[in-house]
């Protein structure tokens, strides 16, 4: 084996996907119609995964997307100790996201026990910037709008709301303020027909 050989590996939570469910979507019922708890639903679907004790305050609904990256973590370590592999699993990012709907992104890598030491180094550092507390919360921007911001990037102080507007675009300073904060992570999606 290559000393430096690596893999990563990238969970999201999409609540509206379906084996990865919000709060309000868990089954209220078991297979046989009984009315259960939301751990117990939680459970049913992630088994060990889910943290013991869980207590209740974390299945709030501010609390639950951090609980699911946990528990995206927790399949990841799993996931690479039931492989055999004797390189651990080291978690890189941890974020939740909304741009309106809300996501969960865990992903790290499992690291030749060589570096293992170094990136762990480096993730406890504190000016990682893989784990965000607070959830990311940005405004849905089209293309054109996100194009555009960038171009104001890097700035020491974000648009105004004025310079927005003189622009053609209508977004609230406080969205202004938050794109601002996290462009570097604000990712693009789009759709390409072949």
């Amino acid at each position: 084996m290559r000393p430096y050989a690596r893999s990563t590996m990238r969970g999201e939570y999409h609540p509206h996907s379906d084996h990865q469910r919000k709060k309000d979507e868990l089954p209220a019922k078991n297979e046989n119609d009984t009315e259960i708890e939301p751990e117990t639903s939680l459970r049913q679907i992630a088994g060990d995964l889910v943290p013991t004790p869980l207590p209740p305050k974390r299945l709030a609904p501010r609390n639950y997307p951090k609980l699911l990256a946990e528990i995206l973590a927790n399949q990841f370590h799993s996931a690479t100790l039931k492989s055999g592999r004797p390189e651990p699993f080291i978690k890189l990012f941890d974020l939740v996201y909304s741009d309106g709907t809300p996501m969960v992104t865990v992903g790290g890598i499992v690291a030749a026990t060589e570096i293992a030491g170094a990136i762990n180094s480096l993730v406890e550092d504190g000016g990682w910037e893989g784990f965000v507390p607070d959830p990311i919360a940005v405004p849905p921007l089209t293309t054109k709008e996100k194009l555009t911001l960038d171009r104001m990037m890097p700035s020491a102080n974000p648009p105004t709301t004025r310079e927005m507007h003189a622009l053609g675009f209508h977004l609230r300073q406080e969205q202004i303020d938050t794109y601002h904060r996290h462009y570097l992570h604000y990712p693009m999606f789009g759709e390409l027909f072949l």
